[in-house]
């Protein structure tokens, strides 16, 4: 009876050991970073979803291509859905993640109609799997937004 649990505590530590292997061996936030990107909105679709027009309860759905800050070159995607909010104060509450390379990035929060909004990082995948910070999203044309993740561990 005594090698249960013997044998219990044995394969306990093996196990626990894994597991700290395996988290110290993936690539993590470990200082604050920066990271600019550009989505350029292309799918962005919204739905009425009770009176005709511009009204609260609203969705607005999207899965576009992201470019480095100069808008040359692709380095991810996408995806994510905002509600409306007040169409009077021009407010919606959006939540979406993005992939890019290393892993993805998910943020929240609340989106202004033209003017830039903060939403909060809310975490991640792969190396962003421990992030957090704020997201800066600021228009830089009727149909591409400046994306400027401030990522901390």
């Amino acid at each position: 009876m005594r090698r249960v649990p013997l044998v219990a505590a044995v394969l306990g530590a093996f196990v626990l050991g894994a597991v700290v292997v395996a988290t110290a061996s993936r690539p993590r936030v470990i200082e604050p970073a920066r990271i600019h990107v550009i989505e350029r909105a292309v799918s962005d679709r919204v739905i009425d979803t009770g009176k005709p027009g511009d009204t609260s309860g609203d969705l607005l759905t999207f899965h576009n291509p992201l470019y480095d800050a100069q808008n040359k070159v692709r380095v991810g995607h996408d995806q994510g859905e905002c509600i409306r909010i007040s169409p009077h104060q021009g407010t919606w509450e959006c939540r979406w993640i993005a992939w890019l390379e290393g892993g993805s990035i998910t943020v929240e929060g609340p989106f202004s109609d033209g003017k830039p909004s903060v939403m909060a990082i809310t975490g991640g995948t792969g190396m962003y799997s421990n992030a957090r910070g704020t997201l800066l999203l600021k228009a830089a044309s009727a149909t591409a937004f400046h994306f400027i993740y401030k990522v901390r561990p």
